[in-house]
């Protein structure tokens, strides 16, 4: 028996989709704020539209520390609720195990019976009628996350949040709306795939593809009036032939531009962090360049994005393949979770039903399909992405990448006498669109050295933009001590609530990430058992059982 998981509080609460729907018939034009701020005084607000973690309204203190924690805690249902969801779990059991169907009645008098030990042992625990209450008060108001805080509870002025979703997705600049429904834009991506594609990826073109719909983070830095735009193509019409393309692409990615900064995963990145610092000269002052690259995916223009990609695989090419564009394989398992065992070049006689085959002369035009076919609607309009990649997209993140990585690629060929003598006294690291440099001052006047700490290093439109802390993956970097430590977890919405349902695993799994991502990446190494120690401190000061840990 495995149990299930239960329902999450974002689950019963988040409600951005349902008002996009009522949004598609007629936009919002009467604003709840003035009657919802009566009761909840100190909610904050932007130009006088509610816009505030949920945890500042006034509610019963079991329902506050619903909003105060995170929105994956999870809650028992009500009695019926629940019937009514394992009904057909144990038809479809029975059936599955060729048993005599269980009767609906046996199956109610059997609940009824453990129902009340079930209340009893779970009175402290988070429960339907709880998430219903912020639900019934929040009534007329989005309920949602904010950039960078996914399971932080906000609440949002309809009229705040529908303006900054149309300013958005109705920037002709980024996005371009086309005349089509969701269906017509389903199908016009069928209409517009080559033959040739048809042809060699059957496979990879979905029989009963969905259309990609869109949302947005919005950023409470920019008053709310600025939003990250996500668009989900998940089992959209070419999702699985753009993810194996994408597996591909970060390979031969990595091997055409070996030295350049993107090329490590987050293991990889720490591994070479700590042998840095422990390699480096004790004297040795390090200036730090701690910088984001602003819209990654919404800055670059696809030809750029295209041009990179070709320059890529012309590269790939040319040093490591001996046949033709058109006779050179790989070999992709989708199934495989081990990055080092799911791609090999060439064909594999005898492949799974997991393994696919990508030809290198195809991928240029695979790309290419992915803008044409990177159609979404959202507010009942239907849009295509005309500058930069979608967030969303399976084959956004490598091609983005290589668009900057391009960029490194002449910088290291043009100053490589300088970076092969001086590349070991020099840390480069760029992690998606992040990007870390920790220099010795002494290498500062060279020329190498002022052209790469260029904020406008990757050429405008691609700005860099300084982080303005010591913030990188998730932890803080000292330069000076030479130190890596966890950004510990301060804030309530940070933990599950200790009071939600569900087993111990599920309850302390956030504790166990935390303490893996310890115990591997902190530096020096000395100092990991009082990181843990502090790790503890803050689960146990939130109320949760120190044995478990």
């Amino acid at each position: 028996v495995v149990e299930a998981k239960h329902k999450t509080v974002e689950s019963l609460l988040f409600n951005h989709f349902k008002f996009f729907k009522q949004w598609e018939e007629e936009p919002p034009t009467t604003c709840p704020c003035a009657k919802f701020l009566k009761k909840h005084p100190n909610v904050a607000q932007v130009d006088g539209h509610v816009a505030s973690p949920a945890d500042l309204m006034s509610l019963p203190t079991k329902v506050l520390k619903i909003a105060q924690y995170a929105t994956n805690s999870q809650y028992y249902e009500a009695k019926e609720a629940y019937i009514q969801q394992i009904l057909p779990k144990i038809e479809a059991w029975t059936k599955w195990h060729v048993l005599p169907p269980i009767p609906e009645t046996t199956i109610r008098s059997k609940v009824d019976t453990v129902w009340p030990e079930h209340k009893k042992a779970s009175q402290a625990t988070i429960t339907s009628k709880d998430v219903f209450l912020i639900k019934q008060e929040t009534k007329g108001l989005v309920v949602h996350c904010q950039d960078h805080q996914p399971h932080r509870l906000c609440v949002f002025c309809p009229c705040l949040y529908h303006k900054t979703i149309k300013d958005t997705f109705f920037d002709p600049q980024v996005y371009e709306e086309v005349d089509m429904t969701a269906d017509e834009c389903i199908q016009h991506a069928r209409d517009i795939i080559p033959d040739k594609i048809k042809k060699n990826y059957p496979w990879g073109i979905a029989k009963k593809p969905k259309a990609a719909r869109a949302y947005a983070f919005l950023k409470k830095k920019k008053q709310y009036k600025v939003a990250r735009s996500i668009i989900s193509y998940k089992n959209t019409i070419l999702a699985k032939l753009l993810r194996a393309t994408a597996l591909v692409l970060f390979d031969v990615a990595r091997v055409a531009f070996p030295s350049t900064f993107g090329n490590l995963n987050m293991d990889q990145t720490w591994k070479h962090l700590h042998t840095f610092l422990q390699e480096l000269d004790e004297e040795s002052h390090l200036s730090f360049h701690n910088d984001d690259l602003t819209g990654f995916f919404t800055s670059i223009p696809q030809q750029r994005i295209v041009n990179a990609v070709e320059f890529c695989l012309d590269l790939y090419h040319k040093n490591n393949c001996k046949k033709p564009k058109d006779q050179v394989s790989f070999t992709v398992d989708l199934a495989e979770k081990n990055a080092k065992l799911r791609l090999s070049q060439g064909k594999v006689c005898r492949r799974s039903k997991s393994q696919v085959l990508i030809c290198l002369a195809d991928i240029l035009d695979i790309v290419k399909l992915s803008f044409a076919t990177g159609m979404f609607t959202i507010l009942g309009k239907s849009f295509r992405q005309v500058r930069g990649t979608c967030i969303g997209n399976q084959i956004s993140p490598v091609i983005s990448q290589i668009a900057v990585a391009v960029k490194e690629h002449y910088w290291i060929m043009s100053f490589d006498f300088f970076w092969q003598s001086h590349k070991h006294l020099i840390c480069a690291i760029r992690y998606v669109d992040n990007r870390l440099l920790l220099i010795p001052d002494s290498l500062a006047p060279n020329p190498a050295i002022k052209e790469l700490v260029k904020l406008e290093f990757y050429e405008p439109p691609v700005q860099l933009e300084e982080v303005g802390n010591d913030e990188f993956l998730g932890f803080h970097l000292n330069a000076t001590e030479r130190t890596a430590k966890l950004m510990m977890p301060t804030e309530k919405w940070q933990y599950r609530c200790p009071q939600s349902a569900g087993s111990k695993a599920i309850m302390m799994s956030g504790y166990k990430s935390r303490l893996v991502r310890v115990q591997r990446y902190t530096y020096p190494p000395s100092i990991v058992p009082q990181q843990i120690q502090i790790l503890k401190d803050l689960y146990s000061k939130h109320g949760f059982n120190v044995q478990d840990m």
